[in-house]
């Protein structure tokens, strides 16, 4: 063996020895780092299993809940786009406003406004537009094109009742007492404003060939907290 040859090679592997040793406490640095890395994203997607779980989604939205009437589908998507509120379709008006008194909706739009008793102190009413509608002593529903039938008592135009029922023959008062008077005395439909609605009138409510409600004797109304 040729000892020159060996104590020139000695020093070569110390080196060798001393460069690797510098590498391996950033070696052990990254390994930690990918450690860290992957238990924190089991523990995310555990989180997000576990939220799945619990409450049947990921995210939990908080928007506002707007419950509406088929009639009043445009107002509430509008309502809906400008406010960002959770659309929730209901039958009828009245479970509407029974749905605002317990608390399981934030807003109401139906299309009439409501009762009294449907309502307490601390639902606010806001109309949307004017309107007019027809009223009876008695709640009734009729195919439109039946109205014919029935001679229409009204205190409004001529311009106005004619556009709204324009094959029907209409008598005309000076106010709206004396149109409701006779109209009722004689149990046929009183067209009358919205904003005139009283509770002691019943909706006189014309419906279409499939049974819809007529939008043109409905009015948008926001009732809410």
């Amino acid at each position: 063996m040729n000892p020159e040859k060996s104590s020139s090679a000695e020093p070569e592997r110390s080196q060798v020895r001393i460069l690797a040793r510098g590498f391996q406490p950033k070696m052990k640095k990254r390994n930690v780092l990918k450690i860290v890395s992957i238990l924190a994203f089991f523990l995310i997607v555990m989180f997000a299993f576990s939220k799945i779980s619990f409450t049947g989604e990921v995210f939990k939205t908080n928007k506002l809940k707007l419950g509406y009437c088929p009639t009043m589908f445009e107002e509430a998507l509008e309502i809906s786009d400008e406010k960002g509120m959770e659309l929730i379709l209901f039958s009828s008006s009245a479970e509407i406003l029974e749905a605002l008194k317990n608390d399981e909706i934030d807003a109401g739009l139906i299309g009439r406004l409501a009762k009294k008793i449907e309502i307490n102190e601390e639902i606010e009413e806001e109309i949307l537009r004017e309107g007019y509608t027809l009223v009876s002593k008695e709640r009734s529903m009729i195919l439109f094109s039946n109205l014919n039938f029935f001679k229409i008592h009204t205190y409004l135009t001529e311009s106005v009742s004619h556009t709204l029922i324009p094959n029907s023959e209409i008598i005309y008062y000076d106010t709206l007492d004396e149109a409701v008077l006779e109209g009722f005395k004689r149990n046929e439909p009183v067209l009358i404003s919205w904003e005139d609605f009283d509770d002691k009138y019943e909706l006189f409510i014309p419906l279409d060939e499939f049974g819809r409600k007529i939008k043109n004797f409905r009015i948008p109304v926001l009732y809410y907290r």
